[in-house]
């Protein structure tokens, strides 16, 4: 039973999923310029992100926990791109709509991922997030610029649900297998 003797990393992994969502969809909402994306601190926000949802794959992926595995495994690789990329390149927009929609594509699959276990409203809002935040950006690459801003406010959203899913795994519960589960309701269940 090597999954017990592996910590459970999914507070960690959404803990870390969510400050980078939340990090960036700051400045696509506008609160920020674009500028903030290329600075030293946006660079180690990414860094830690990547870092953070690696160890968090890793984890899951010991402890069987596969659909997190990938999650964790599938936005490393996104920020690890950020993190290279340094925000997107303005004269290239159009052609990055379309990553963005493909990133959509992912993420709606993650969704329908976790609609298959009943209680994991946090990870499925999480899921449905990223994917809505893609399909807007993508929009305002192609030249509906509003989108963009609405991107990042869904992406503001979508991080609140992920601080919920890391609270929800680290009160407790792992979240994309039951939720946090009451002590009198394991023991009526004999679990």
């Amino acid at each position: 039973m090597m999954e017990h003797r592996i910590a459970n990393a999914r507070a960690l992994g959404f803990a870390s999923f969510a400050i980078g969502v939340w990090m960036y969809c700051m400045v696509l909402a506008g609160w920020f310029p674009q500028s903030v994306l290329v600075s030293p601190t946006m660079g180690n926000v990414a860094t830690a992100v990547t870092l953070g949802l690696l160890i968090a794959a890793l984890a899951s992926f010991l402890r069987t926990d596969h659909w997190a595995a990938f999650f964790f495994m599938f936005w490393a690789a996104v920020w690890w791109g950020v993190r290279a990329g340094n925000g997107p390149d303005q004269a290239h927009m159009a052609y990055a709509g379309w990553f963005f929609a493909a990133i959509a594509v992912v993420s709606v699959i993650l969704f329908f991922a976790a609609l298959r276990d009943l209680e994991t409203l946090p990870v499925r809002l999480v899921s449905v997030g990223m994917a809505l935040v893609f399909i807007s950006w993508a929009l305002g690459a192609w030249g509906l610029g509003f989108f963009t801003g609405l991107a990042g406010y869904i992406g503001l959203v979508t991080a609140v649900s992920a601080f919920w899913a890391a609270a929800a795994e680290a009160l407790g519960g792992e979240v994309g297998k039951g939720g946090a589960r009451s002590t009198s309701t394991t023991t009526a269940t004999g679990a």
